[in-house]
């Protein structure tokens, strides 16, 4: 892990990194359902428009919402994502729900995106619980880690995946987008990231190969029984076929 992580450092240094550190504008003001409840504590309905993002508090975190983004707060602590994308710099207990299901996070920062009907989050540094709509039980998502939870399907049954190592490359584009603080500021904050990012790479990939041994032992048994079962069978008819050869040679 010390490896990647030191030839990390030496990625972020250069250039090509720096180059990816485009932040969007920051919305004065965005539009307001009702008009200006932003500044009340009643359920707010706001969005984004293009090319800019819009930063505000809810209770002791701090959300941060990109373009085309549409949320209403609920309450000091709860915000739905109605679509797009999000980042959560949470102080306290925050709840970010969609219809797919929510995502609590206690502390620390995450990406929240509703797009293409599933709602995906990226646990950059912060533990988090998901719940899928739906579903009487919990998945929890580790630090370095991204999930995404989908519909209902027609037997009720709340769609997600399973957890898996976050992309860099791919976070390092969205978040700095929406990043608040100074280039210095975030090059820290992702060299953090980073190395939560490599032990949740290397625990994912110890997980993945035990449950890839399990199905391949699982397919291994079902191979084993269904040979089992033929040769049952076989049995069987050369059995039934002896009976009859032996009464037609008796008759």
């Amino acid at each position: 892990m010390k490896s990647l992580v030191f030839a990390f450092l030496i990625v972020l240094s250069t250039s090509a990194f720096a180059k990816e550190i485009i932040t969007l504008g920051n919305a004065d003001k965005v539009a307001q359902t009702p008009e200006d409840c932003l500044k009340t504590k009643e359920v707010c309905a706001f969005k984004t428009s293009r090319e800019e993002k819009f930063k505000f508090k809810l209770g002791e975190s701090q959300i941060v919402l990109d373009q085309n983004t549409a949320v209403v707060r609920l309450s000091d602590n709860q915000v739905v994502l109605v679509s797009g994308q999000i980042w959560v710099k949470a102080g306290g207990e925050v709840n970010i729900q969609t219809e797919y299901g929510s995502a609590k996070a206690f502390a620390g920062n995450i990406l929240v995106r509703n797009i293409e009907k599933r709602m995906d989050i990226k646990a950059i540094d912060s533990d988090l619980i998901l719940s899928p709509k739906m579903s009487v039980g919990e998945l929890k998502l580790e630090a370095g880690e991204q999930n995404w939870l989908g519909p209902v399907d027609k037997n009720r049954f709340a769609s997600s995946g399973v957890p898996l190592p976050i992309r860099p490359s791919e976070l390092v584009v969205n978040w700095s987008r929406l990043y608040t603080g100074t280039k210095v500021q975030f090059e820290s904050d992702f060299k953090n990231f980073f190395v939560l990012w490599s032990s949740a790479s290397e625990k994912l990939a110890k997980l993945h190969a035990e449950i890839t041994q399990r199905q391949i032992a699982s397919i291994e048994d079902e191979i084993t029984r269904k040979k089992r079962m033929k040769e049952e069978r076989d049995r069987e008819n050369r059995r039934i076929k002896d009976w009859f050869r032996k009464r037609a040679l008796s008759d």
